[in-house]
């Protein structure tokens, strides 16, 4: 058996105590004549790796050789534990005959895994997800080195980066002095004057390359130097020959040495400069100025390339996220049982119905039941609770039926929850292959297949669902997945966070434009700014003709190549709740605005809200954003505010969410990826030290400015209907809302706002439980101040004295007071016909108002027998105290 004979004793050993441990089993003796099998292909195997062509079909003279070769294979694999013996030849050399080399070893192949999958009872599936586990650890490991050997290169060139000029000039001395050694050792003849000049000449900055040139005999002329050459020489420099002989060479005696002292360094760029260097200059200047143009370029062009670096943005890397877990997948046999229970309870009901497929994903499994001729919807639907009664499943969702399939699905929880971190759906290929800035990677659906969609095409997208149902960490998936898709010139974030914690921690990363929102008033301003920055881009937009969005605008602009591209904005709102508290007229018009225009414009709202209720979602604002993400919520009137139909009542929590976009006729079940506190963290912190954040300044100032213009509206800005219910309430001496909306006929809120109005101004006191208000302002006190806002300002005389309101000077004596406090109680008092003037004098005693009655007249200043009258008697007593 060659090889495989190293097996058989195992395979017989095994087999031994399983069939006395088994007796009677037929199972188990099928299972050992295939362990027989496989060890006979094994033994095929090795043949045909052994041998290059079959020889039992040979004819060697007039002799065949089928015997002999076969005797010749079982004395091989018997000597030497080669090949595959006896019956490994005999069928190989057979295969190798009629299928050739490339055929046998797929046949081999193929009988071999049919043996092993009969073998260990396993699907084709479960085999190749298995060959496909270890091929990916075997690609990550691979990854892995290959990252780490990269690394290690450029810490390697980092390290041994060349310094700068002196370094150039150590290299040229020691370079010279090895040409000297091999000189020697190679025996050249030297004239003793060459040696003199050597040892001179030892610290001269230039590579003498004998090995290059051959010695000149010593009368035979040499070349001219080339000194253009030795300019554009990079490498080492050589010594040329000049016309003159060696022995005739310019010599200096006792000639210093030259190389540069500690007080040669330039305390401007800390490198050693030869002119500032004392004593003589060096020989062979033009040389020496070579090698110093070469390593200033050359640091010159590392500093550019270190600069273009720091500003270009660098993807992070997929190790800062954790790798995914082993998949927990429910047992064949546990799924079995589960059909066969659905099947008997739904007979039970006499309902005729037949589960057709599975489906497994990481939290739930669905089943899809295909009903039988003539037999409702809706009353499989009905019978969910009874399902989950036999099932003894915590809730289950049905799908009534199916889009695109004629089945209904019934999907049940998992026994163990699996999970789905953002490392495999980022390194997926659906993530990649996926070619917009945009990309959102959501998780995996039932099926358990990546989805991943593109925040353009939805265009705006509202996410609900109660606390800890996931929506945060899906907020920060949504973030991560296009800091790993786009780059802060392609896509610009802004965030609006009033929980505070929740996105502070991206504070500081080259996408943001400004630090993360987080007070309320600020964040409306921030909203009106993507407004005013929507109409900018639309102004540019029509300012060229044929562009209608922003990927038109963005085309043209690169052919012209004279002006940036403008980015794509995505602003995050992680809790809609509180602003609509803080500013909710301001906050649903400017989103509702966006909404409607902002798409074209290259500007995507994305909105989270903890309570899904009609207050915060209202239908201006459901209405304008087609796509929702949907998680656990507490009811179904909450699930049917966000997606209009139940479902999300019936979620798992913890990811579990249901997504409908645009275009989609119901929505689809998916666990969302999970990302964790510490990688994001780990990821803000490789971002930060890529490139410093740069605010966009003009949008903090707009911000700033909306606050105090917001401050000081929220003083002046009375309700249009303040002075009517002023004078309302005076007549009627009792303030209320309820009052309020029945004269005015407005809702119960705005009557309410115009009450704290008038509280806040000081004409009307503080509640009283169930009693009216008590109102603080009288009649009298009322129409003095309708009287000073229609007047106007006091007039004064030639000598700069103030006037009163009737046209005198503001001066009272002891004599005319008590006459001019008469004389206005009268006039305001004076009967008119009927009334009784004791009456009205006793009320002005008391400081009461007079009741309005269609037989007294009230004075007022619009009147102008009434004012005329006033001017009269004015004249009286000015004639009079003159």
């Amino acid at each position: 058996m060659g090889v495989a004979a190293y097996l058989l004793p195992i395979v017989i050993l095994v087999s031994s105590a399983y069939k006395a441990l088994n007796q009677g089993n037929q199972r188990l003796d099928d299972k050992i004549k295939l362990a027989l099998l496989a060890l006979f292909e094994i033994s095929v195997f090795a043949h045909l790796f052994t041998v290059a062509q079959p020889q039992i079909h040979l004819v060697v003279g007039r002799q065949k050789m089928f015997f002999p070769a076969l005797a010749n294979y079982f004395r091989v694999s018997g000597n030497y534990h080669r090949g595959g013996g006896f019956m490994g030849g005999l069928f190989g050399d057979v295969l190798l005959i009629v299928l050739g080399k490339w055929g046998a070893l797929v046949l081999a192949i193929l009988l071999f895994l049919a043996i092993m999958l009969l073998l260990t009872e396993i699907s084709l599936a479960q085999l190749l997800s298995f060959l496909k586990k270890i091929l990916h650890i075997i690609y990550g490991w691979l990854r892995q080195q290959i990252l780490r050997f990269s690394t290690q290169l450029k810490e390697k060139a980092k390290s041994e980066k060349p310094k700068p000029e002196e370094d150039g000039w150590e290299q040229a001395i020691i370079q010279t002095e090895l040409a000297a050694k091999s000189a020697k050792e190679q025996e050249i003849t030297v004239f003793p004057t060459e040696k003199s000049m050597l040892s001179e000449r030892k610290h001269s900055f230039i590579n003498v390359d004998l090995s290059a040139q051959s010695v000149p005999a010593e009368n035979e002329p040499a070349a001219e130097t080339d000194w253009q050459e030795m300019k554009e020489s990079t490498g080492s420099v050589q010594m040329e020959k000049s016309g003159q002989s060696m022995e005739e060479l310019p010599m200096e005696e006792s000639q210093p040495n030259d190389w540069p002292t500690p007080a040669a360094v330039d305390e401007k760029t800390n490198r050693v400069n030869p002119y500032l260097a004392p004593g003589k200059k060096p020989d062979h200047k033009m040389a020496a100025e070579a090698e110093k143009q070469k390593y200033e370029s050359a640091a010159i062009q590392q500093e550019m390339q270190l600069s273009q670096e720091l500003k270009s943005y660098a993807f992070p890397p997929l190790e800062l996220l954790k790798e995914p877990i082993d998949k927990v997948r429910e047992d064949g046999d546990l799924i079995a049982a589960n059909i066969q229970k659905l099947e008997d309870t739904l007979q039970s009901f006499n309902v005729n119905a037949k589960v057709i497929d599975v489906s497994q994903g990481p939290t739930v499994t669905r089943y899809e039941i295909q009903p039988a001729q003539g037999v409702k919807v809706s009353r499989i639907v009905s019978l969910a609770d009874d399902i989950a009664l036999s099932l003894a499943a915590t809730g289950i969702r049905m799908e009534a039926p199916i889009p695109g399939k004629s089945a209904i699905g019934i999907e049940i929880p998992n026994q163990q929850a699996g999970s789905v971190l953002l490392r495999e759906v980022i390194d997926s290929a659906e993530f990649k292959n996926l070619n917009k800035k945009l990309a959102f990677g959501l998780g995996k659906d039932i099926s358990g297949r990546v989805l991943v969609t593109d925040i353009g095409k939805m265009p705006h997208l509202l996410i609900a669902g109660a606390t800890g149902s996931g929506k945060s960490v899906c907020i920060n998936t949504l973030i991560v997945s296009l800091l790993y898709k786009a780059k802060p010139e392609e896509v610009r974030l802004l965030m609006i966070d009033p929980k505070v914690v929740e996105l502070s921690i991206y504070n500081g990363i080259p996408h943001l434009m400004i630090p993360v929102v987080t007070d309320p008033k600020k964040a409306a301003g921030a909203l009106n700014w993507a407004v005013q920055e929507m109409n900018d881009r639309y102004k540019l937009f029509a300012a060229i003709p044929g562009i209608r969005d922003l990927q038109g605008y963005n085309k043209v602009i690169e052919e012209k190549g004279d002006t940036p591209k403008l980015p794509q904005i995505v602003i995050i709102v992680d809790e809609l709740a509180d602003l609509m508290m803080a500013a909710s007229s301001e906050v649903e018009d400017a989103i509702c605005r966006l909404a409607q225009m902002a798409r074209a414009a290259g500007i995507h709202l994305i909105i989270a809200t903890q309570r899904p209720s009609v207050d915060v979602i209202t239908g201006l604002i459901k209405a304008n954003i087609p796509s929702r993400i949907a998680f656990n919520v507490s009811s179904g009137i909450d699930s049917r505010t966000i997606l209009d139909m139940n479902g999300a009542e019936k979620l798992l929590g913890k990811g579990d969410m249901l997504f409908y976009p645009t275009g989609y006729p119901k929505p689809v079940r998916i666990q969302g990826a999970f990302v964790s506190d510490h990688e994001v963290e780990n990821i803000v912190e490789y971002l930060k030290t890529q490139q410093q954040t740069q605010y966009n300044q003009k949008i903090m100032n707009h911000l700033n400015k909306s606050e105090d213009n917001s401050e000081s509206e929220q003083k002046d800005d009375l309700d249009e209907l303040f002075a009517d219910a002023l004078e309302l309430v005076v007549e009627k001496e009792r303030a209320s809302a309820s009052m309020i909306q029945r004269y005015f006929r407005v809702g119960f809120n705005r009557a309410a706002r115009i009450i704290d109005q008038l509280t806040e101004a000081g004409y009307v006191g503080e509640e009283q439980g169930s009693k009216p208000r008590d109102v603080l302002l009288t009649r009298r006190e009322l129409e003095e101040l309708k009287a000073r806002a229609n007047q106007p300002k006091p007039a004064t005389d030639e000598l700069g004295t103030e006037k009163n309101d009737f046209g005198a000077e503001d001066i009272e004596t002891e004599n005319n007071a008590p006459e001019r406090e008469q004389v206005t109680e009268q006039i305001i008092t004076e009967p008119v016909a009927g009334d009784s003037f004791l009456e009205s004098s006793e009320l002005m005693e008391k400081n009461e108002s007079i009741p309005a009655s269609p037989n007294s007249y009230q004075v007022s200043v619009e009147d102008e027998p009434v004012n005329d009258m006033l001017n009269q008697m004015l004249e009286e007593i000015q004639a009079r105290e003159d």
